[in-house]
Parts: structure tokens; sequence; C-alpha cells
């Protein structure tokens, strides 16, 4: 039986007025095949470019079911990723919830129609990287190794789609304001022994114009925040 009306994506965007009709042309091409997503929470991070403008025009001229399922949301001021992410967490009202980036590097009508709604942690972890420099590239695979191995937890792609049961959302607390926040996810979801899925990969598409905003030393600091709170909590609740 085909579920329908049982998924929330939340996705942040900011200053993606180059790569957003990617998204923008994923959604309307996904919901003419299925109906499984309840509502799309898209959260302009205070965008200073004409991000929200093509979102607004776009969904303005979309047919009414999906209308009806379109939020957009505009934070007074940047957030950032992960405090927009936690927005959306809270204001989400589907079975599951996810994440999905304003770049459209990861397209719903690639992967999404594969997963069985049975884990309560779904981690969807990318093939080849395109268009990624190999500098970034083996930091991701170093964040990677070093976090499995500090948490004694599975090796994962930290940085990709994860899909939440909503109760694995209001068991805890999601703390981190960095990139970290996916880390954190899948290790208190493993300390706290909830279901997982991880045998499900997807394919990134390349990007018009690259650029990452998590190597910058300000990001550095803020992960290296994130990852302390996390160890901090895990060793606290082991050793009680």
């Amino acid at each position: 039986m085909k579920k329908s009306n049982f998924l929330s994506v939340v996705t942040p965007f900011y200053n993606e007025e180059k790569e957003i009709y990617g998204l923008l042309n994923d959604i309307s091409n996904y919901e003419k095949k299925s109906n499984l997503i309840k509502e799309y929470i898209l959260i302009n991070d205070a965008s200073k470019d004409k991000s929200l403008f093509i979102v607004k025009k776009f969904f303005k001229n979309s047919d009414r079911n999906l209308k009806k399922k379109i939020k957009i949301i505009t934070n007074k001021s940047n957030m950032g990723w992960a405090n927009s992410v936690k927005k959306g967490y809270k204001l989400s009202k589907g079975n599951y919830v996810m994440f999905l980036p304003g770049d459209g590097e990861i397209k719903l009508t690639n992967f999404l129609n594969k997963i069985s709604f049975v884990r309560d942690v779904i981690v969807v972890q990318r093939g080849e990287m395109p268009g990624r420099p190999l500098g970034r590239i083996i930091i991701s695979y170093l964040f990677r190794f070093i976090v499995s191995l500090i948490f004694n937890i599975k090796l994962f792609d930290y940085n990709t789609i994860i899909i939440l049961n909503q109760k694995v959302v209001k068991k805890f607390k999601i703390k981190s304001n960095s990139y970290f926040i996916n880390a954190e996810i899948i290790v208190k979801s493993f300390f706290f022994k909830f279901s997982f899925d991880y045998s499900k990969k997807l394919k990134l598409f390349p990007k018009k114009d690259y650029k990452s905003t998590s190597l910058t030393f300000n990001s550095f600091l803020k992960v290296s925040k994130d990852f302390l709170e996390t160890f901090n909590f895990v060793y606290l609740r082991n050793k009680n």
C-alpha cells in the first residue's frame, strides 16, 4: 500500500538564485508521480539575491494541489543552515521529516521512491561527488572517520540526506548550530537505540556554481563546539 501525505520536506535556502530552479523543477516533477509528501517547508534564510522572488513566482504558477503543500517562511535575519533546519523540524507535521538542500544537487525523483519507511532513522548515503574540489572530498571522508572512531559507531556519510521518524525529533533536543547537526542526530539516535536503514544510496547532480561555507575558520569553530557538546552528552549519559 502506497503512503500519502506522509513526509515533510524542509529546505533552507540562502542566495541560491543560480541553483534553485533545479530544486523547484525537481519538486514539481516529483509531485506528478507521487503523493507521498505532505508538505514542503521552504525557509528563506534572509537571502540577499532573487531566491525568494524566484520561489514565489514558481509556485504562483504551479497547480492547486502543489500550492497547498508549499509553506514559505522567511527568517528576519540569517540564522544559518542548521538553525533553519531545526526550525523546519519543529514546524513539520508529517509522520517523517527530512531536509533537502536548496541547491538542486540532490533530487527527490532520484531516490525517494526507493525508500521504505519502516525504520526510525534512514540515512541515504551519497555516491560520487561531481564538481566538488578534491580537498573538500578528502575533508568529508576524514570527518566521517573521526566521528565514527570517537563515538564508536558505523562509518556513515554524515553530510547527506537523513529521514527521521517524528519520535526521533521529539526524543532529544538537537543542539548543533553548525554542519555537525547530522552527525549529532546519528550519534544520539544510536545512543537511544533507534532503528536504522542505511542501505540506500543517491546520486549527486552537478551544480552550476559550486561554493561552500563549511570550510571557513568560523565554521570549524562551530563544528568543534557542537562536537564537544555531543561528546559530553554521550559521555555523561554513559557514566550515569
